[in-house]
């Protein structure tokens, strides 16, 4: 994706970007992660200060809708997606593993234009009653692969590390259950379009929302570790197909890049 990512803040707010912190509390030396800004919609309210950047993960997977009727607009039922860690890939001059700022900020499009190669779900082709175009729904017992790293298409010989799960609660609650034992369950708190050069999904599905998320009241401490707020940018692909052509279920290939806040 083509949304430029601040390396001089133009506004106060952005101004407080936190530098990483490592497993372990170790910082990133050398570089001092920004929120990539949208420039189209209006701009995600920035983490408040003293938050502290915990992990940038992208996020690999499918967005699940339904239909009532041709004439219905899709309802989103949710998402699953793989999360591989990208935080040591952001720009940094004392760091070999990280890369350009253009490369970065296009990640989630590299991938997303290549989808279905090597997601990190159980895929079911044989669902019924399918939306025209759908990606395959995941088996809904199991519906994740085994933990491995994913490659990027496009970068010879960089993986990304597997770093946990995004799933939606029997509840219906956005959840990201991270490999180190840290879990947050989200509610929603602010979403905008993505910008206009989001990368689109194999089909022409047009990107879903920036989203910020914050940490579902009520579950505060329970393995979050201090986790507090869920960025969703950088996405591509996503969208609902529509209702028009028939189909009770919909599945549509996206990546999104998430960053922790704690």
């Amino acid at each position: 994706m083509i949304a430029n990512t601040l390396l001089v803040l133009a506004t106060a707010a952005l101004a407080a970007a936190t530098p990483i912190n490592k497993p372990g509390g170790a910082r990133c030396k050398g570089a001092n992660p920004v929120l990539p800004v949208n420039g189209d919609f209006p701009e995600l309210p920035a983490p408040p200060a003293g938050a502290r950047l915990k992990r940038i993960a992208l996020g690999y997977g499918i967005q699940n809708y339904t239909c009532a009727g041709a004439d219905a607009a899709p309802v989103a039922t949710g998402a699953l997606a793989g999360l591989f860690d990208i935080t040591p890939l952001y720009p940094n001059p004392e760091d070999p593993r990280s890369l350009d700022q253009a490369t970065f900020d296009r990640l989630t499009a590299m991938v997303v234009e290549s989808a279905s190669t090597n997601i990190p779900l159980q895929l079911v082709s044989t669902l019924p009653d399918r939306v025209p175009n759908a990606a395959p729904g995941a088996d809904a017992s199991k519906p994740f692969l085994p933990a491995k790293d994913l490659p990027v298409p496009g970068l010879a010989g960089v993986k990304l590390k597997h770093t946990g799960e995004h799933f939606f609660t029997d509840a219906g609650v956005p959840m990201f259950k991270l490999d180190d034992g840290l879990s947050i369950q989200c509610a929603k708190l602010d979403g905008f379009n993505a910008p206009k050069s989001a990368a689109a999904g194999p089909h022409g599905e047009a990107a879903v929302a920036w989203l910020r998320l914050g940490v579902k009241e009520g579950t505060e401490g329970k393995g979050t570790n201090g986790l507090k707020f869920v960025y969703r940018v950088e996405t591509g692909g996503g969208s609902s197909h529509g209702c028009k052509d028939g189909g009770a279920s919909d599945s549509s290939f996206y990546t999104a890049a998430y960053w922790f806040y704690g």
